[in-house]
């Protein structure tokens, strides 16, 4: 079943919140692999992480700072 692209967001932002503290100390960021009929990945770069769990990167800033493919598999209006 298709989460569509609100849903997607929403457990990105959940496992990046989740995976952040391994990940700072063990990798240059996370990348989340959709594996659904259509697919779609995220990825989000550690320096982007730090800054978004500290405060000084407000949450739209985050995202416009992540990696989407497809980007329309996780744009649920405009202003995103």
């Amino acid at each position: 079943k298709d989460p569509g692209p609100q849903a997607r967001l929403e457990f990105a932002e959940a496992l990046f919140t989740k995976e952040y503290p391994e990940a700072s100390s063990a990798s240059d960021g996370i990348v989340l692999i959709f594996d659904s009929e259509d697919g779609g990945m995220v990825a989000a770069a550690l320096p982007s992480l730090q800054q978004w769990k500290v405060g000084t990167l407000s949450d739209d800033a985050f995202w416009r700072q992540c990696f989407f493919d497809p980007p329309e598999a996780f744009t649920p209006s405009a202003n995103r």
